[in-house]
Parts: C-alpha cells; structure tokens; sequence
C-alpha cells in the first residue's frame, strides 16, 4: 500500500501542479499556440552588406494591354470612318463601273487608262483595309490606330482623285 502526503492531494508528487487546457477545448479541438519572443533590437553599428553574388537579376516585364486604358483610343477612327465612309462609298460605285471606260478602246490602245484603273482600284482595296485595321488594332497600339485612321481617308480620296482625271480612251 502506497502513502501519499497530504499536501499533495493524492497525485504522488510534492511539485506545484502544471497548467492544463480547460477539458472542453480538448473535445473541440482547439490548440494553444505561443509565440517566440520578438528579437532584440541590433545594438552597435550596422553590419556589411554581403559581396556582390553577381549582376542584379532583370525584373520580370509584363508584357500586354496597360492597366490603364486609353479613353480617347476610339476618335482617331471614328473620325476616319466618318471621313473615308462616304469617299470609300462613291469610290466603289467608279470601281465597279470602271469596266465600261474601257468599251472604246482597241486591242492595243488605252494602256495609260488600264493602269490609272487598276491603280485605282488597288488603292480603294488598301484604304477600305486600313479603315477596317484601324477598328480591329487593340486600343494599347495608339500610334498605330492613328496612323491607320488617317491613311483611310487619304487613301479613298487618292483613289477617287485617280476616277475623277482618268485619261481619255482612243
């Protein structure tokens, strides 16, 4: 039979009881988590830097649209659409009846009226593709919507200009 003394309250040891989690945060599962103490603040003067390990290391580009986009990106062909529309419009209709200026010419004549028409037609295809490249280039690409967006009317009026004085058939 073992004796207990009576300061220890039966549990067999003299030393003071250690702290317990209360029983009911064991059944829940809570932790108790503690924390390292916070280091010291450095005394004295500041320690070297360590020796260059190399060349810095480039940072990383992102490249694609701005994060801020361009506001005013839609005037430049906006207003090549409104300019060129009409021009590109009259300009088709001397493209597709072009064909007939050709009727009193010989086998052998009218070569300067063959060019000046093809050459026509050529810049009316190139002014319509600018239009439609200034609409589908992405707003971030700004000089070049704009550079497309002025091309298109100045195209589609070179072309109409070519129509007006085309050389007389012979």
């Amino acid at each position: 039979m073992t004796t207990t003394s009576s300061s220890s309250h039966g549990r067999g040891n003299d030393g003071p009881e250690p702290a317990r989690p209360h029983p009911r945060w064991q059944d829940l599962g809570v932790v108790r988590i503690t924390l390292p103490a916070a280091p010291a603040a450095p005394s004295g003067p500041p320690e070297p830097a360590e020796p260059d390990a190399g060349p810095p290391r480039p940072r990383r580009v992102v490249r694609g649209p701005s994060p801020d986009p361009d506001r005013y990106a839609y005037v430049a062909p906006l207003v090549a659409r409104v300019c060129a529309v009409p021009m590109l419009a009259v300009g088709g209709l001397y493209t597709l009846g072009s064909g007939m200026a050709t009727d009193p010419c010989s086998a052998h004549g009218c070569q300067a009226l063959d060019q000046a028409l093809i050459m026509g037609a050529c810049l009316f295809v190139a002014g319509l593709v600018a239009l439609l490249t200034s609409w589908a280039l992405p707003r971030h690409l700004r000089t070049a919507r704009e550079l497309t967006a002025l091309a298109a009317p100045v195209l589609a009026l070179i072309s109409l200009l070519i129509y007006f004085n085309l050389p007389a058939a012979t």
